[in-house]
């Protein structure tokens, strides 16, 4: 009569019970318990816990909390520095994201967070620019921001800082990409009706 696979998988030695078994090639031998009721429990635990590491339903082991301007500083050497010719722009968006979200952990900045970010910096002003002629911070600079703000987290998730991307979905502001051209004489000439080659007086 063919012995139960379960039968197989465990053993008794020396008054101990003891499970036994191959996964991936890897023989798997374990102290299952005292009885065979014990080790057949043992044994169904850990198929269970195989197989839901091979589904990837593995336990995720509890990430410490990592204050925003430390990986800041973090990310600016390993991965901008090293990386991007353009680093120093970085380094730039990554001292007005610190002034906002200093004292907060990456698991704590999540879409709202990030949109109060986005609103505050719409108040802003340029700080080397005249007092008595405030000009706001544009849009492009705050997308400029906000994309380094979104890299620094997708690393954060590639390195195993946190476990989510919280930041990914937040949308950057329209920018108006149009550029102002002055017009030469000829061209304002002939807007007013003049004939190409005759540039006259507007005024």
């Amino acid at each position: 009569m063919k012995t139960p696979r379960n039968a197989r998988n465990i053993k008794l030695k020396n008054g101990k019970w003891y499970v036994d078994f191959t996964y991936k090639g890897k023989r798997i031998r374990q102290f299952g318990g005292f009885t065979k009721e014990q080790a057949r429990i043992t044994l169904a635990r850990m198929r269970i816990e195989k197989l839901d590491e091979k589904l990837g339903f593995s336990k995720l082991k509890k990430l410490e909390p990592v204050l925003f301007e430390t990986f800041a500083d973090e990310f600016l050497e390993v991965y901008s520095k090293q990386n991007k010719r353009s680093w120093k722009r970085d380094e730039i968006s990554l001292k007005n994201l610190k002034r906002y979200f200093q004292g907060k952990t990456l698991q704590e900045i999540g879409p709202e967070q990030v949109e109060r970010f986005k609103a505050q910096r719409k108040t802003d002003f340029v700080s080397w620019f005249k007092a008595t002629k405030k000009k706001p911070i544009s849009p492009t600079m705050i997308n400029r921001e906000l994309a380094c703000l979104k890299t620094l987290f997708s690393k954060a998730v590639e390195w195993g800082r946190i476990e989510k991307d919280t930041v990914r979905a937040v949308k950057k502001f329209k920018e108006d990409n149009a550029r102002e051209r002055i017009l030469t004489a000829e061209e304002a000439w002939r807007l007013v009706g003049g004939r190409r080659g005759q540039v006259g007086r507007l005024w």
